[in-house]
C-alpha cells in the first residue's frame, strides 16, 4: 500500500505541476516574432530531452549535494545547508523539478505544432473585435488546441502507475524509500532481486490493467465533459 500511495503521489504531482508547463511555453514560444532567437531558444529547451537520466542525475547531485552549489549558495547567506537528496520532504520536489528541467521543453513541440495549424483568419477577427494578446489567446488559440491538449491528458493519466521508473530508480536511495519507492522500482528489488518473477509478472499485469481502466474512463469523463475525446 506504501508503494502504491507513492506511485499515486508522484505521479499526480508530476501531472499535476508539469502538464500546464509545455502548453504555457508553447504559447510564450508563439509570440517570439524573431526567427533566429526563437531557433536558438527552442534549441536550448530541446536540449535536456536528449540527456541520459544518469547524466541528469549527476547534474543534479552536483547542484543538491551538500557541497554543491545550491548549498554553498544558501550558506553563504546564512543558512543551513539542505539534504535534498537524502531528505523526505524535499525529494518528491527534486523529482518534479528534474522531470520537468528534462522534459517540458521537449513536450512542448507537439503544442506549438497544434498552434502553427490554427487559421490565421480567426486572429485577424479577434483583432477586428479588438482583442488584444491575451484575449486571442484565451479564445482563439487555446480552444484550438484543445484536442491535443484531452489527447495527452488522458494518455498521461493511462501511464499514472509508471511515475518514472528510470528517474527514481538512479536518484533515490534507501534513506528516501519510503517516500520515493514506486511499483516499478519495488518489483525491480524484489520480483529481480529475490528472483519472485512471478510477483513481478502479477504486478505488471495490475498495472496494465489499472491503466487500461484510467484510460477509458478518463475518456469517457472528457467526452461527456467537453463533448472532445480521442474516440
Amino acid at each position: 500500500l506504501r508503494v502504491f500511495r507513492n506511485t499515486l503521489t508522484i505521479s499526480l504531482y508530476k501531472l499535476f505541476y508539469l502538464f500546464p508547463l509545455p502548453i504555457l511555453l508553447a504559447l510564450l514560444l508563439n509570440e517570439i516574432k524573431n526567427l533566429y532567437f526563437k531557433r536558438g531558444l527552442q534549441t536550448v529547451l530541446y536540449l535536456p530531452h536528449f540527456i541520459s537520466w544518469p547524466v541528469v542525475s549527476g547534474i543534479f547531485v552536483a547542484l543538491l549535494s551538500s557541497t554543491g552549489i545550491i548549498n554553498n549558495l544558501i550558506k553563504s547567506l546564512g543558512g543551513d545547508p539542505i539534504m535534498f537528496l537524502m531528505d523526505k520532504r524535499y525529494f518528491r520536489s527534486v523529482l518534479v523539478v528534474t522531470d520537468g528541467w528534462k522534459g517540458v521543453g521537449w513536450s512542448s513541440i507537439i503544442y506549438l505544432a497544434a498552434i502553427s495549424g490554427v487559421d490565421m483568419s480567426l486572429y485577424e477577427a479577434a483583432k477586428v473585435d479588438g482583442a488584444g494578446k491575451l484575449s486571442q489567446t484565451w479564445h482563439v488559440t487555446l480552444p484550438a488546441i484543445t484536442p491535443t491538449i484531452i489527447m495527452l491528458l488522458v494518455l498521461n493519466v493511462g501511464g499514472i502507475l509508471e511515475a518514472g521508473f528510470q528517474q527514481i530508480f538512479i536518484m533515490y536511495n534507501p534513506i528516501v524509500y519510503e517516500v520515493a519507492d514506486i511499483i516499478g522500482t519495488y518489483v525491480y528489488r524484489v520480483g529481480l532481486g529475490q528472483m519472485q518473477f512471478g510477483f513481478g509478472t502479477a504486478v505488471g499485469l495490475f498495472n496494465s490493467v489499472v491503466a487500461f481502466i484510467l484510460i477509458i474512463s478518463s475518456n469517457y469523463l472528457s467526452r461527456r465533459s467537453t463533448g472532445r475525446s480521442i474516440w
